[in-house]
């Protein structure tokens, strides 16, 4: 089990998009990591802007959360990736859950892993 960072999500948060990062790639044997620490590593480097190999040691190794970070960035047909659709959805979610209205029209990502992070911070993580 790995320490908590601010800019984890909960697991409860983290089922919300469950599903859809999971059916992106099928594994042909059982996953090593965890998606949600996939997830979250994610995050932390949005938020901190650091380098891959500055992740923190407890996350998966930086090459496994960069393969799924390229994975999720990959365009559909109306050039969304399923990361950026990820987020968005959480920050939505996250929005209507406090009756909070976006800045603009778009939260960017750092925003929307901010508000996510600081707003359930009383959830276990």
């Amino acid at each position: 089990m790995r320490k908590p960072y601010p800019s984890d999500i909960t697991r409860k948060q983290f089922e919300e998009i469950r599903a859809e990062l999971e059916a992106v790639k099928k594994p042909k044997t059982p996953r090593k990591y965890d998606l949600y620490d996939i997830f979250c590593a994610i995050l932390y480097l949005m938020k901190e802007r650091c380098t891959w190999k500055a992740l923190p040691k407890d996350y998966p190794a930086w090459q496994n959360v960069r393969h799924y970070y390229d994975i999720w960035l990959i365009p559909d047909e109306n050039g969304i990736g399923l990361l950026e659709k990820s987020l968005r959805r959480l920050g939505a979610s996250e929005l209507a859950r406090t009756h909070r209205k976006p800045a603009g029209d778009w939260l960017d990502y750092t925003e929307i892993v901010d508000y996510i992070a600081h707003h359930d911070s009383e959830e276990i993580r």
